[in-house]
């Protein structure tokens, strides 16, 4: 027979490591999801693309925004050299070492060409598909650019 205080003091730490495990997996299923490229929709938890760009939903979406057709426009004159096929998504952004572009309400407008480009500066060549432009959601203003494979 185990005494009283002892079957309490097992139970309590049985709670607590249950609780504490149900709360990591929530943490880590309700969490943004990584991904390689801007995806057509958002899931609930949002994404970090790349491990430097974080796009969450907009809850609830600013009521004086651009329409999807002018941010495509205004986004196009950021990406003047890419005359390709565009999606828009709107977004809160948060951009990695970057102070100014943290949860901003965007949209997030992806050129994506039909072959892969080299965009190097460099040497070593670096070919992608999409590029894609943050701007903000009212404004339009360039908040950031950046491609992915």
């Amino acid at each position: 027979m185990i005494p009283g205080g002892r079957l309490r003091g097992s139970l309590l730490i049985f709670i607590l490591v249950v609780a504490v495990t149900g709360l990591a997996i929530g943490l880590r299923s309700g969490g943004p999801a990584n991904v390689s490229e801007v995806p057509a929709t958002l899931p609930k938890g949002g994404v970090i693309i790349s491990g430097q760009i974080v796009l969450k939903p907009l809850t609830p979406p600013p009521p004086v925004a651009l329409s999807k057709a002018a941010a495509i426009e205004k986004a196009r004159g950021y990406a003047t050299d890419r005359h390709f096929p565009a999606t828009a998504l709107e977004a809160s952004i948060t951009a990695a070492g970057n102070s100014h572009v943290q949860n901003v309400p965007a949209w997030v407008v992806t050129f994506t060409s039909p072959k892969a480009t080299n965009v190097s500066q460099g040497k070593t060549p670096l070919f992608v598909k999409h590029y894609s432009v943050a701007i903000d959601v009212r404004t339009g203003k360039l908040l950031v650019g950046f491609f992915t494979k």
